[in-house]
């Protein structure tokens, strides 16, 4: 089954779509920190070594539909 995931070609590379859609969930939740710490809510979250790993998740899957899904 690992023939059948989507395969992106960077330059020449060519590179698993998942490592594309974690990069892209990083991205998203540095800058949604950025975006709470400017707000000031950042402090007001729950404990910060669940909120950022839950918030990459939920941006390298919702990447990954708006990208690859159906």
């Amino acid at each position: 089954m690992t023939g059948c995931d989507p395969i992106v070609n960077i330059y020449g590379s060519f590179f698993p779509a998942w490592i594309i859609c974690i990069a892209l969930g990083v991205l998203v939740t540095v800058l949604l920190r950025l975006v709470f710490v400017a707000i000031k809510i950042d402090g007001h979250l729950g404990p910060r070594i669940l909120i950022y790993p839950a918030l990459t998740f939920l941006a390298a899957a919702l990447s990954w539909l708006l990208l690859f899904g159906p």
